[in-house]
């Protein structure tokens, strides 16, 4: 546990070389750290890196574990599917910018896949529907668009409510 948990640490701290090396010595550890937590640290460090195909696939790797003995069926988990859907964007921006239309669209398709994904088992989820939202826009689909801008502000949540709730509550309750 040593090595992952160090590579959390360095992770957070933003120390992301440090990072990579915890987790390859934690690979290498007998017994090794559970396959869905070094993939899921794995690929939020390499998307971090801008090492986005790793990344992806490291994402994609924990989206297919089962552990049925505990329980585990990481296809439902919204986090690790948000999270590949926005290295699959950033794989999108970057085919544009190399001018790969086809690999553009195939990427951006397959972010706006992975984002309804979360909205089946989430439906209020603010990430997916912020992104659907620039997903739609850039393949032009207004109605769409709109349908996922209107629920994304239904959903998310008001950031000033905490500064108005709190002042207000301690003048009522000292």
């Amino acid at each position: 546990d040593g090595p992952m948990n160090l590579a959390r640490v360095q992770f957070a701290e933003g120390d992301l070389d440090a990072a990579t090396e915890s987790l390859k010595r934690a690979a290498n550890m007998d017994p090794p750290p559970p396959s869905w937590t070094h993939s899921w640290l794995s690929g939020v460090v390499n998307r971090q890196q801008g090492n986005l195909r790793e990344a992806a696939n490291s994402l994609a790797a924990v989206l297919q574990t089962k552990v049925p003995d505990r329980g585990f069926d990481f296809s439902l988990d919204y986090v690790v599917r948000n999270e590949l859907g926005l290295t699959l964007g950033d794989l999108a921006q970057q085919a544009e910018v190399q001018g790969k239309e086809a690999d553009y669209l195939d990427y951006l398709n397959q972010a706006k896949r992975e984002f309804e994904t979360v909205l089946e088992t989430d439906s209020e989820n603010v990430t997916a529907h912020a992104n659907l939202v620039e997903i739609y826009s850039l393949l032009g689909d207004q109605d769409k668009e709109s349908f996922h801008r209107e629920l994304h502000s239904r959903y998310k949540p008001d950031d000033n409510a905490a500064e108005v709730a709190i002042p207000a509550a301690r003048r009522r309750y000292p």
